[in-house]
């Protein structure tokens, strides 16, 4: 196990050093800095990810929620923090998947698991 706790390390350190995650920490920084800022960005994405996991979310209200939001996201230093932010959860994403797809563990005793 140590060698894997060795490339675990590495992968950690690879992604500490990724554009991806530095971008992101930087504009994070100035997000927090910035008076009131973190509070609007974090209120409008916990709305944005409510309404987006609700049933049969209507383009109004997303409209609704852009409008409500507008002077946060129309901060052109937001929208590249919440596109930094994407991007890192993508990477995270594609790396959870590989792990996940080569690995492969019996499960069976879960019986069906619906989707």
């Amino acid at each position: 196990m140590t060698g894997v706790i060795e490339k675990t390390d590495e992968l950690v350190d690879a992604i500490q050093q990724s554009i991806e995650y530095l971008s992101y920490n930087e504009l994070k920084q100035f997000i927090t800095c910035e008076s009131g800022m973190k509070d609007r960005v974090d209120s409008f994405q916990k709305e944005l990810f409510t309404l987006q996991n609700s049933d049969g979310p209507e383009p109004k209200d997303f409209e609704k929620l852009r409008q409500e939001y507008r002077d946060v996201l129309e901060d052109s230093r937001v929208m590249e923090y919440l596109s930094a932010e994407q991007a890192l959860l993508q990477m995270m994403r594609d790396i959870y998947g590989r792990l996940g797809n080569a690995v492969t563990l019996d499960l069976g005793f879960l019986g069906e698991v619906k989707e």
